[in-house]
């Protein structure tokens, strides 16, 4: 009786064993935010149920001497299974700071006072916003690299600071940075995870630098995509907000904002396209400390927005723990923002795969690089000619499947031409096309506020044509149109003036055609420059001259 009780006991633990396999714990699929997670059939079920020393487990292990039972059914031994992180290790934490700093020069003092003595929300990374730096102005931090344009003294400009820190595992990718002062794009690793970090700041009549980033952050974008900055306007009604903390009161509907309302369809469209997520409204802060700007009205009404974001793919919501807006008395008007990240991290070995697999051109400096182009203008430009969809002869550059090497290698030959002001000999017709379009793309959004307001003035009075108009009349006619390079040359100046960038467009004397005849240049029905060149000239000279072909 002894011996069957014996048996009938061991089988009793088989049994059980076999009905308790399937809810061992499993690696999970890799999850976007890097984290560990256990796929269990019960949710109920606990890591000590297995654990327990009167178990049914632990008993046929005691009896049989049979150890390896669970390794034959799971890749995890339950001695060697690693505990899921905490999301708030500092280890692994990433803290980025996003601030609009209104032209303050002493960047070491905004430093200083976003690091409030070792508290743990101290930056790692930081966005600025109206750096304004201009032609020979630095950052120089000793314990801060950083990436930034020189656009302006009187307003603009953008900057990314990184922490100088063994601990932040920092590897440099690349960087654009924008002539005109409008973002700054790093792409880089830290601690582990590879991170495009785009720093805007979206002037109040700025409606195309959205549109310009978006096709580069399509094709170009490392790892995970983080777009913070001033975007100066509100995404809803309910952003913004009269009278005194505590006593806060939304605007009606009916009382909208023009600015906000002509800039936030373009920020609408951006996260749309890349399934960009408000981080803020993701992490459920509070509403009444959600203002990152303040101002006062004409009487004397305490106005308060939000008008700074960080933005994020809805795939990397894991990635992110908060966001809350912080407090900064010295500054009158904006207010940092803070984004917490939680990070992975990887072996130097994995990192260096990662940027083999980038396939990088000439690395440049860590530092401001190329000044005279952006590799955003470059992918905008082939985004619009869609050379991305033409057949490359063997041997030609391939637009289809655009890589960094492609793009350095054209940014690299572009700000060239751009320094010399001269093309080289047997310039490729696609390569033209490209840099007209850039051309083009910079004297139709850059210049003085004052020329625009020329511009729709004479719109609205019906003296001068739309730019689409001029299109579709040189698009009906069998003829170039001519002008002289005298008056082509006084236009953009009037255009340009006062734009530090204005040089860039020196290049056009020695890029447009000239007649053999007449000496005129010829404007091209299917040249890029060719409609705002019209333009221009009707609203600043003369009207151009037809010609035959």
């Amino acid at each position: 009786m002894a011996v069957a009780n014996f048996f009938r006991n061991k089988f009793r633990a088989l049994r059980e064993i076999g009905n308790s396999i399937t809810l061992l714990p499993t690696r999970a699929p890799t999850q976007p935010n890097n984290s560990f997670t256990l796929n269990q059939n019960d949710g109920q079920l606990r890591e000590d149920k297995f654990r327990r020393r009167n178990s049914t487990q632990s008993l046929f292990r005691r009896w049989t001497g049979v150890f390896n039972v669970r390794r034959r059914f799971t890749t995890l031994n339950p001695k060697e299974e690693p505990e899921e992180e905490p999301r708030d290790d500092p280890a692994y934490g990433l803290n980025v700071v996003s601030y609009n700093i209104n032209g303050k020069k002493d960047l070491q003092e905004v430093v200083n006072r976003l690091q409030r003595q070792n508290s743990e929300d101290d930056p790692h990374v930081i966005f600025l916003q109206e750096t304004c730096l201009g032609k020979g102005d630095t950052i120089a931090l000793s314990d801060w690299d950083a990436y930034y344009t020189t656009y302006s003294d009187n307003g603009k400009g953008a900057a990314i600071l990184v922490k100088k820190d063994e601990r932040m595992k920092f590897k440099y990718y690349s960087q654009e940075v924008d002539v005109n002062g409008r973002y700054v794009v790093l792409r880089c690793s830290l601690k582990g995870q590879d991170f495009t970090f785009v720093c805007v700041y979206n002037h109040k009549d700025d409606t195309s630098t959205l549109e310009l980033l978006s096709p580069y952050l399509e094709k170009v974008t490392v790892g995970a995509l983080v777009v913070g900055g001033d975007f100066n306007t509100t995404l809803r009604q309910s952003d913004r907000a009269k009278g005194d903390k505590g006593n806060l009161k939304n605007y009606p509907e009916s009382q909208r904002n023009p600015q906000h309302e002509k800039i936030r369809p373009l920020v609408e469209q951006l996260m749309d396209h890349h399934k960009l997520v408000d981080v803020f409204a993701e992490c459920d802060a509070a509403e009444e400390s959600k203002h990152t700007f303040s101002t006062r009205n004409k009487n004397k009404e305490q106005i308060r927005s939000r008008l700074d974001y960080f933005f994020m793919p809805k795939q990397w919501q894991g990635l992110f723990t908060k966001c809350a807006v912080l407090d900064d008395v010295a500054n009158k008007d904006h207010r940092p923002l803070l984004l917490k990240l939680n990070t992975k991290d990887r072996t130097d070995e994995e990192i260096t795969e990662a940027m083999q697999a980038l396939e990088l051109g000439t690395a440049e400096e860590p530092g401001r690089g190329i000044q005279n182009i952006s590799g955003v203008e470059i992918v905008a430009a082939i985004h619009a000619l869609e050379l991305n969809k033409v057949q490359r002869p063997d041997g030609a550059l391939d637009y289809s499947h655009l890589n960094d090497k492609t793009v350095d290698r054209l940014k690299r030959e572009f700000s060239g031409i751009l320094s010399t002001s001269s093309l080289p000999e047997n310039f490729a017709n696609d390569k033209y096309l490209i840099l007209a379009q850039i051309l083009a793309q910079r004297l139709e959004n850059w210049g003085s506020t004052l020329s625009r307001k020329k511009r729709r003035n004479s719109q609205t009075s019906g003296r001068r044509q739309s730019s689409q108009q001029q299109t579709e009349e040189l698009e009906t006619v069998d003829s170039a149109m001519e002008a002289e390079w005298s008056d082509l040359d006084l236009c953009i100046k009037k255009k340009l003036e006062g734009h530090p960038g204005s040089e860039s467009c020196k290049i056009l004397e020695n890029m447009l055609p000239r007649s053999e005849s007449t000496g005129r240049i010829i404007l091209r029905k299917r040249c890029p420059l060719t409609p705002i060149l019209c333009e221009l000239l009707q609203e600043y000279g003369s009207d151009p001259h037809s010609s035959r072909n």
